[in-house]
């Protein structure tokens, strides 16, 4: 055998080695969404409902300012998405919002607080793919999640408050945090947020990586934090028009 042909045998065993190290790399699947027992892939969505159990409360301690919502629904592109990483896309509104700390007299308009399209995606709560799935909230595009507009006398000429940043969740089904490895299905999920809550998250890139990502919350430019649980449902429409909701859940 001659000196090229050697040559060229050897680049290709080193090619072939190389395609085995980055297929390697990039097979972990990041928390994922099952449907009926099949794994949501990339392009595939279904359909999210949400609403509130009990209270959510939008929490400025050093100022002592709450924002109180009773209720909460989706709209817009209200679905969750199959991929390397599962994630959802949503506009949310909070109804039945009142406050305490912005001024006896203010009120919120309408009751009312409706957020930008929001994404949500799934990560680790540890940066070796262990312990609990979170989930984190961040606008679409740019940092602004709602502006709450006001009525009323708040604290003097203040018309209206920003809500900025991004904050994380703790994925739960069946009313049990989700455990990386140990996923289930279920016809509820929820997504839990308390104070302080986690602020870091370890995200599923393409090459096999994981990028750290740390969430910071503001109400009006302070630091805040948010107490609530979501629960969530996935459904189906039928062919006469219906909507049934579906066993889902979050794996990894």
């Amino acid at each position: 055998m001659n000196r090229i042909k050697i040559i060229g045998l050897a680049l290709m065993a080193v090619f072939a080695f190389s395609a085995v190290g980055t297929a390697s790399a990039s097979a972990n699947l990041g928390p994922f969404y099952k449907v009926e027992g099949k794994t949501l892939k990339a392009g595939e969505t279904r359909l999210l409902l949400a609403s509130a159990r009990g209270n959510f409360q939008l929490n400025v301690a050093t100022l002592g300012q709450t924002i109180t919502c009773t209720g909460l629904s989706l709209t817009g592109p209200d679905q969750i998405e199959g991929g390397l990483v599962g994630k959802s896309k949503e506009v949310i509104d909070f109804t039945g919002c009142t406050q305490t700390g912005l001024g006896e007299g203010c009120s919120i308009e309408n009751g009312l607080i409706a957020t930008v399209p929001v994404v949500n995606l799934l990560g680790y709560s540890n940066s070796n793919r262990t312990g609990l799935v979170l989930v984190l909230f961040t606008p679409e595009s740019g940092t602004v999640f709602t502006t709450v507009k006001l009525l009323g006398k708040c604290m003097g000429e203040l018309k209206s408050i920003a809500v900025k940043g991004s904050v994380i969740g703790l994925a739960q089904e069946g009313g049990k945090p989700v455990e990386v490895g140990k996923g289930s299905e279920s016809l509820h999920g929820e997504v839990v947020f308390h104070k302080p809550g986690p602020k870091t998250l370890w995200m599923e890139e393409a090459n096999g990586s994981l990028v750290e990502t740390k969430s910071k919350l503001e109400l009006g430019g302070n630091a805040a934090t948010l107490e609530g649980t979501a629960l969530l449902l996935v459904d189906l429409v039928l062919s006469n028009g219906t909507r049934d909701p579906v066993v889902w859940g979050v794996f990894s």
